[in-house]
């Protein structure tokens, strides 16, 4: 005989926990999303350096996922990396 939670389970359903689900949306993919809205929209001048700690805390992040989405942004040549590997649009 099967209990209920694990029936609910099978079927897709929450267990009964009261436990939400998670979004698979990475915070560094947040992070890329809003820098790249800024790109997008103009909030970002040409020329203007992103500075890790200064952003990451304008975002309610820590460095690393900013780090990696700034480093997407440069691979996909949205920004460049200057002589001191700081970002800059």
């Amino acid at each position: 005989m099967s209990s209920r939670p694990q029936a609910a389970e099978e079927a897709g359903e929450p267990g009964g926990a009261g436990f939400s689900r998670i979004t698979k949306e990475s915070l560094s993919d947040r992070a890329y999303l809003e820098i790249r809205t800024a790109l997008m929209r103009s909030r970002l001048r040409p020329g203007q350096k992103l500075q890790l700690r200064p952003l990451s805390a304008e975002l309610g992040l820590s460095a690393t996922p900013v780090r990696e989405a700034l480093l997407r942004l440069v691979s996909e040549q949205a920004l460049e990396l200057d002589e001191r590997g700081t970002a800059v649009v």
